[in-house]
């Protein structure tokens, strides 16, 4: 046996004989596609706290407007069953976009399922739950502030990663974008293929996460309670 290779480099035995050729030696790296260098711009970094800001003034115009409904009557009943269709339903469109997208964002057109009636179901499921708060505490002022840091939103962060996933999808992606609404689902596209792959572990980090809204109803019942005490 005789050890080969170029000099530095690591050294690769391989064997002679009859009717064989020397194996390849020092075989070249797999090709890996290359990283995105661009940072992302300052407002995609802070959309957090831009949210926060433009809800926190509707916040407290909806903290200091007394209830509109009589606690028990039909219209407070109205309310609190739109909030948790709102909830309920934001968070079951953020599960169900999770079993689809899984690990796949931004590296695959993902065009079924919830991908196959709005092009940003994560997103959606957000808004429908932070609208739910506005329902629970029985608040328009604070659905219009949603509503505002929702609109906001998508003109910034979200065309910012369209663009980005236009440059490096390149033409699947126009032609998806081109028949699959931005944000407001459009029922009658909906397709999805008889079987799919599901990502554990994506489901359990997006199960982490919906631990931080499940308090949502109580925390506002809460505010409600001490704010209006019965």
């Amino acid at each position: 046996m005789t050890m080969v290779g170029k000099p530095g480099s690591r050294r690769v035995p391989w064997r002679t004989g009859k009717n064989r050729s020397p194996r390849a030696l020092d075989a070249a790296p797999p090709l890996r596609a290359p990283k995105h260098t661009g940072g992302s711009p300052w407002f995609v970094r802070s959309r957090a706290l831009i949210g926060m800001g433009i809800l926190a003034p509707f916040a407290y115009l909806a903290l200091a407007t007394p209830a509109m409904a009589v606690p028990g009557s039909l219209a407070a009943m109205v309310w609190q069953t739109a909030a948790w269709c709102l909830f309920l339903t934001g968070t079951a469109f953020r599960f169900w976009a999770t079993i689809y997208i899984g690990n796949s964002k931004g590296s695959r057109v993902v065009s079924d399922g919830p991908y196959s009636i709005c092009r940003n179901p994560l997103y959606f499921g957000t808004f429908l739950i932070t609208l739910s708060v506005a329902a629970f505490y029985e608040s328009p002022i604070f659905a219009v502030g949603v509503a505002l840091a929702s609109c906001v939103y998508l003109a910034t962060t979200v065309r910012w990663e369209e663009k980005n996933l236009n440059a490096r999808l390149g033409k699947e992606y126009v032609q998806y974008c081109q028949r699959v609404p931005r944000f407001l689902p459009r029922l009658s596209l909906l397709h999805s293929p008889p079987t799919i792959a599901v990502d554990v572990r994506c489901l359990k980090i997006e199960a982490i996460r919906a631990l931080r809204w499940a308090p949502i109803p109580l925390i506002v019942h809460l505010i409600s309670y001490f704010q209006y005490p019965h």
